[in-house]
């Protein structure tokens, strides 16, 4: 359980918005979280991840660690 509070930390600093993303369930069978986006924070979110690029090199600082972690 704390690997995957740790994983869901990086979740949720990769999405930033902390106050407009909300953890929903875990889906049945191997891990995968669900969350909800409120709509106004949709754009942010979205261009947030994407900064991130394919190599989880760019973008900002805590965004690239925050993909790299949950890549590993």
């Amino acid at each position: 359980m704390s690997r995957l509070a740790e994983y869901m930390r990086y979740l949720a600093n990769l999405l930033g918005e902390k106050e407009h993303v909300h953890f929903v369930r875990i889906e049945k069978g191997s891990t995968t979280l669900v969350q909800q986006i409120d709509l106004e924070s949709v754009p942010k979110v979205r261009a947030r991840v994407n900064a991130v690029g394919v190599t989880g090199r760019e973008g900002p600082e805590d965004v690239s660690r925050a993909f790299k972690a949950i890549d590993r």
